[in-house]
């Protein structure tokens, strides 16, 4: 992967370049998770497993209120 120099811009803001949002797969409205690791950022996909299988079930109301008021439920 080539390197890519960015400025800082006044309101502290960087630009990711499309090359490296295509590379790491990040799609409009995914979140990103950033950390500094020997003073290098580092930026990765924050994936939320609940939802990339959300859709994947359909159920009818009635079953959907008993799973959600089950003893067993727990909200995330």
């Amino acid at each position: 992967m080539e390197c890519i120099i960015e400025k800082i811009k006044s309101d502290y803001g960087v630009v990711i370049p499309m090359s490296l949002i295509d590379a790491l797969g990040i799609r409009i409205g995914e979140e990103v998770k950033m950390k500094v690791v020997n003073k290098e950022l580092i930026v990765t996909r924050n994936i939320d497993p609940i939802k990339n299988i959300r859709g994947l079930i359909k159920l009818d109301k009635e079953t959907t209120n008993q799973v959600i008021h089950s003893p067993e439920f727990e909200p995330v």
